[in-house]
Parts: C-alpha cells; sequence; structure tokens
C-alpha cells in the first residue's frame, strides 16, 4: 500500500457498519489496505439488508464513500445519506479561485496579485 503521509508495507482496511440506535457493530469486513473504502460499501449494505432484514431509512458516512456510484444507488433506494465533505487543499504556490474577482467590464478574473 501506498498512500501519503503512511508508511508504505502489506496493509489491510477494516470497514464496520455501526447501527446508531443501538450503538451495535452489524458487519465487519476486511480488505487489502489498496482497496478504497468506497468499492466494497454497497456490497456490504445489501449484505445487512438480506441477512437482517434492516429497513434503512438513513445513512451517515466519511468523506471516503462521497462517490457518485455510492450516491446513486442510496438514491436509487431512497435512502437518505449524510456524508463528510472533503476538503482538498490548494497546491503550494496557487490560490484557490474564490480569491479571483470577476471584472464585468472585461469579461475577466483579476488575480490577487494583480
Amino acid at each position: 500500500m501506498y498512500r501519503e503521509g503512511k508508511p508504505e508495507g502489506f496493509y489491510y482496511l477494516d470497514h464496520r457498519t455501526v447501527d446508531t440506535k443501538y450503538n451495535l457493530i452489524t458487519d465487519v469486513h476486511i480488505t487489502p489496505g489498496n482497496i478504497h473504502d468506497s468499492i466494497p460499501y454497497v456490497g456490504r449494505l445489501e449484505r445487512q439488508i438480506e441477512r437482517f432484514g434492516f429497513n434503512v431509512e438513513a445513512v451517515a458516512l466519511d468523506s471516503g464513500y462521497l462517490t457518485n456510484p455510492i450516491c446513486n444507488e442510496l438514491t436509487e433506494r431512497g435512502i437518505f445519506a449524510v456524508m463528510g465533505h472533503r476538503r482538498f487543499h490548494p497546491t503550494k504556490g496557487l490560490m484557490p479561485k474564490w480569491k479571483f474577482r470577476y471584472d464585468k467590464k472585461t469579461d475577466s478574473y483579476l488575480c490577487p496579485e494583480k
């Protein structure tokens, strides 16, 4: 596995699902460390619905699960989702776009550095 800021090596990821009403772990799934968090999610959700007969109305997920396939699947199932927002840090030396100002006269953007 290689992730920026993490040690290199052979690792695994532990994906857990917790029922918020009773604070019980309802599913644990282990994957190799190079598998993105979002890959096993829909399958694990489906397994819990089938195995336990859960009527899932809402889910809360961290920002690693904010992907188009997961959002689409949850929408199709009518499941309300609350997901963390991932904040990307700008590349050193570049400015975020919100710092630029639009000039209507010239139909251009003005750099904060002029």
